[in-house]
């Protein structure tokens, strides 16, 4: 069932069985049980081959299925002890990556060529989406709503008071805090801060803030802690953007050192700071994620990263010091946020911040639909940077904006130390600390001893719950907010086509309106050699009822004629510069890009794409982009900083396959497109490796993929703006990738049996497919120890002998499948197939797959 890998052909067999039925069957029989060659009785382990086998490793199965199924007796199976030496040259190691290696990626910058100018160069900044404001900037009047709920009229003249250009500084505090509050108000003045307003949430504090002359909004509650007054502060920022203020939330553990309101760079709808220590923590990169169990073309994917945007979650956005403007998407994200504040008692308002920021829409749970920004951690810096950094930096003349106490404790030994070095001018004030280390380590060095379970553990992973609960909900049709927001994007409007646009013409003739939605199509942009697929994915759209479907080719029409649809000849829209392997791949998004200017919504398909229902009916059409991706968490630890060692992280693949709306966000994103491919050859051949590796039809696929992630999730960050496109992820369960097809089909018949019963999904995307690497069995022993899932202390001894943390095993060979290894343990029996220096294990009883990785060598925490 699974003893060879899935070849293009079968998946394409497998996908036209879909149009009758759902791919996820019901328990299957018990599979079949391959002999074994135990080491604990014998066998030998052959030499390591040299060329990559297609063989995938068998399935197993406990005991009592393989009584079941006839097999012969284990014991009847097995040989000779193997002799244990040195693994042949060219065994995977730590971190191998097989035949083809990782893909390409940019690389992660480290300190040493960062921008730190402070002051905003809006002139130089690439454009990104207009702010739609809830009061207009020329309209006179403002605050409005001011009777709109309680406290309205209060907070009103408030910011009346206070506000500087609409904006004010909001501080959340009581009476327990004054004195800090007191020097925080001080240095604030002396930074030429003006419009600060503090919300007071007990009775005493505001008649100590007006005898500070400090504006203030009270707000008493009896919120005891600062977790529960952090809480709050999404309904506070949410009543003022409700009267139109824009608000620079912030703690009181930073010092202000200039005026923050002169270094905003006010082209998002959020500004946020960072945790960040160098360009790639703080701004992100790529980097890959991982799955060797998809073999050599599947088994790398592009994968977004950012440290910590100081929420301490997900980018780790801080809700302890961030601005928001006075903007629908800002208000919606208030809301949502006092909403999970409100239902969620457990949940960190931290965590809660940062997953609302950085996750897209999905689901019920739709997005605010913001943009965001990530302010220069030089300037808006937090203690890390400060007392690592610049602290080494003798004679150094940089003077933040402001420094946040977030890395330390005790925060306020900090705190007096900034102050003292550019608020009084002591310039050894830093040199307090200095038996403290200054080095900082980036990002992937400090995940090095954490890789085990950093990847392995998450891809390992079977969690579809919240897919399963949303098909449950409503099967693929698009579901109401859980939180009661609505989005909508500014849809662009239809122009008339020139007359000479051969491929505008076929699209105002094939689009289709739904209700009030735009014209919309299917477009298929397809090469000389995808006759075949083509086909299928033509025939698998017709048996599904979508019609509004438009194919665009570069020299393939002839054979395309014929099947019900338009087809078009669009050779002459290829750039002139783009090579043979970029033709396909330029020509779409080029296709995208016009189409999209002239207010077509589009469906982006490629051809290895089988339809089972209509995708437009389980579009949301709340986005700039909908598209097929997978995203996921993870910690990163710095143990040499104390208390403060874990910054989080987020990941996801690159989407495949997408609907854009007709928006002047969607142009951008497809104009940026084009011109990142059109530029792509040089870049990847100047990063070398993998990207002068390979098929030159490899590097273009590589190239963009790693363009729609940067362009999609990366933050605007100096001179680089975000297109501004807001993206919502599909449910997988919905728009299926062929990994779930091959990993989680099996599984899911299980977990979901009755939900699934009746279920089909809209469509079956192949963007991964199987071709298993030659495997070094000997590595086994000495790469030993090795990570389960994320675990360490699983050992391949000598004689067949298998130590785990779970109690000892035996493992060995199966016989007939030299690439594959058993092993057995707790009662429960495995088949391991090694690839490219990670073991990739399956659990016979339910097919759940495990991931294990070579720790050998790593400092692992004891």
């Amino acid at each position: 069932m699974r003893s060879a890998a899935l070849s293009l052909l079968g998946i394409t067999v497998l996908l036209l069985f879909l149009s009758h039925t759902f791919f996820f069957p019901a328990p299957a029989a018990a599979p079949v049980v391959h002999p074994k060659v135990s080491l604990l009785h014998g066998g030998h382990i052959p030499p390591e081959p040299d060329h990559r086998t297609k063989t995938k490793a068998p399935p197993s199965a406990s005991p009592a299925a393989a009584s079941a199924a006839g097999t012969p007796a284990a014991a009847d199976s097995r040989s000779t002890p193997p002799t244990v030496g040195a693994t042949g040259t060219g065994a995977p190691g730590l971190g191998g990556h097989g035949p083809f290696g990782p893909e390409s990626v940019a690389p992660y910058m480290p300190h040493g060529q960062e921008d730190r100018r402070c002051v905003p160069r809006r002139e130089q900044a690439l454009p990104s989406r207009p702010l739609n404001l809830t009061v207009p900037a020329d309209s006179a009047e403002w605050p409005i709503n001011c009777a709109s709920f309680d406290g309205a009229a209060e907070l009103c003249a408030a910011v009346k008071t206070a506000a500087v250009r609409r904006e004010v500084m909001v501080g959340v505090a009581n009476s327990n805090v004054q004195g800090q509050l007191a020097k925080w108000i001080e240095a604030n003045r002396r930074a030429g801060i003006s419009n600060m307003l503090i919300v007071a949430i007990d009775e005493r504090l505001p008649q100590w803030l007006e005898s500070q002359k400090v504006a203030c909004w009270p707000r008493p509650d009896k919120a005891l802690g600062s977790h529960k007054i952090s809480a709050q502060k999404f309904k506070f920022v949410r009543s003022f953007l409700t009267v139109g203020a824009s608000v620079l939330m912030t703690d009181i553990d930073v010092v202000y050192l200039q005026n923050p309101f002169d270094h905003l760079w006010r082209d998002a709808d959020i500004e946020g700071t960072t945790d960040g220590w160098d360009d790639g923590s703080a701004y992100g990169w790529l980097e890959q994620l991982d799955d060797p169990s998809l073999g050599a073309y599947g088994r790398f994917r592009p994968a977004m990263r950012i440290t910590a945007w100081n929420s301490e979650a997900e980018h780790a956005w801080n809700s302890g010091l961030w601005y928001a403007a006075a903007t629908h998407a800002s208000l919606r994200l208030m809301t949502i946020l006092a909403y999970r504040m409100e239902h969620e008692p457990n949940t960190w308002d931290q965590a809660a911040f940062g997953e609302e920021v950085a996750r897209p829409a999905r689901d019920g749970h739709h997005a605010a639909g913001i943009v965001k920004r990530a302010l220069s951690y030089w300037c808006f810096a937090n203690s890390k940077t400060v007392f690592r950094r610049l602290r080494a930096e003798a004679g150094s003349t940089h003077r933040p904006v402001v420094v946040h106490a977030n890395y330390h404790q005790p925060k306020q030994p900090r705190m007096d130390a900034v102050y003292d070095r550019w608020h009084l001018g002591q310039a050894d004030a830093l040199g307090r600390f200095s038996t403290e280390p200054t080095a900082v380590v980036p990002a992937p060095e400090l995940e090095v001893n954490s890789l085990h379970s950093i990847n392995d553990g998450f891809v390992s992973g079977s969690d579809t719950r919240n897919a399963l609960a949303a098909v449950k909900g409503g099967g693929c049709r698009p579901q109401p907010s859980l939180h009661g927001v609505r989005v909508s994007v500014a849809v662009l409007p239809v122009k008339a086509c020139a007359p000479a646009d051969a491929v505008c013409s076929a699209a105002s003739d094939v689009a289709v309106r739904r209700g009030s939605s735009p014209p919309e199509l299917l477009l298929l942009v397809v090469g000389s050699s995808e006759a075949e697929p083509a086909r299928l994915f033509l025939q698998s759209a017709s048996a599904a009822g979508v019609k509004n479907v438009l194919v665009a080719c570069d020299g393939l029409v002839a054979a395309l004629q014929g099947q019900g649809v338009t087809v078009v000849d669009a050779s002459s829209d290829v750039p002139a510069d783009a090579s043979a392997a970029s033709r396909v791949a330029r020509l779409r998004w080029a296709l995208v890009r016009r189409l999209v200017e002239h207010g077509y919504g589009v469906l982006s398909a490629a051809a290895p794409t089988h339809f089972v229902s209509d995708p437009f009916d389980a579009l949301y059409r709340d986005a700039d982009v909908e598209a097929m991706t997978v995203g996921y968490n993870h910690v990163i630890d710095d143990p040499s900083m104390g208390f403060t060692r874990f910054c989080h992280g987020s990941r996801t693949v690159r989407p495949r396959l997408f609907f854009a709306m007709p928006t002047a966000e969607s142009e951008r994103l497809a104009r940026r497109m084009g011109e990142r491919l059109g530029t792509a050859g040089s870049e990847g051949a100047a990063r070398g490796g993998e990207a002068a590796g390979g098929s030159a039809y490899d590097r273009v696929a590589r190239d963009e993929r790693e363009a729609f992630v940067r362009e999609l999730w990366l933050p605007s960050r100096n001179e680089y703006a975000h297109p501004g496109a807001v993206l919502r992820v599909m449910n997988y369960l919905c728009f299926v990738n062929s990994k779930v097809v091959a990993r989680q089909s099996r599984v899911l018949a299980r977990q979901g049996q009755r939900v699934l019963a009746s279920h089909k999904p809209v469509l079956v995307h192949i963007d991964y497919h199987a071709d298993v690497a030659a495997p070094a069995v000997r590595a086994a022993v000495e790469r030993s120890p090795w990570s389960w899932g994320g675990v360490p202390g699983f050992v391949f001894e000598a004689g067949g002998r298998l130590s785990t943390p779970w109690g000892p095993g035996q493992w060995g060979l199966h016989r007939g499948f030299e690439a594959a290894l058993f092993a057995d343990f707790i009662g429960t029996a495995h088949n391991i197939e090694l690839s490219a220096g990670i073991a990739v294990a399956t659990r016979c009883a339910d097919d759940n797959i495990v991931l294990m990785r070579s720790v050998k060598g790593l400092d692992l925490p004891k």
